[in-house]
């Protein structure tokens, strides 16, 4: 019974560190889409444009053209996810 416990605990662990992993990669992820924003803009202000400050919901749709374009090589991948995100807009209307 020990081993059975200590086995499923394991799995939960294992679960819980992949999952944990993927967020960390999406955060990471979405800090160099800012960074990269923040360059080019410092760029443009050096040159004596006015800075522009993306909204959140720019830099969600950006994360999402970049998750997107990683998944383009996968077309398994991608249409899983495009699934889910259909499924996901759909109960958020309904």
């Amino acid at each position: 019974m020990e081993s059975q416990s200590t086995k499923t605990r394991l799995i939960l662990l294992a679960i819980v560190c992949k999952y944990a992993c993927a967020t960390e990669a999406a955060q990471k992820r979405k800090q160099e889409i800012k960074r990269e924003h923040k360059g080019k803009e410092q760029d443009l202000v050096a040159k004596g444009k006015n800075p522009f400050f993306l909204k959140k919901s720019d830099q969600k749709k950006l994360a999402l053209i970049d998750k997107l374009q990683s998944l383009k090589d996968n077309p398994k991948a991608l249409t899983r996810a495009m699934e889910k995100r259909r499924k996901d807009l759909g109960s958020q209307t309904s």
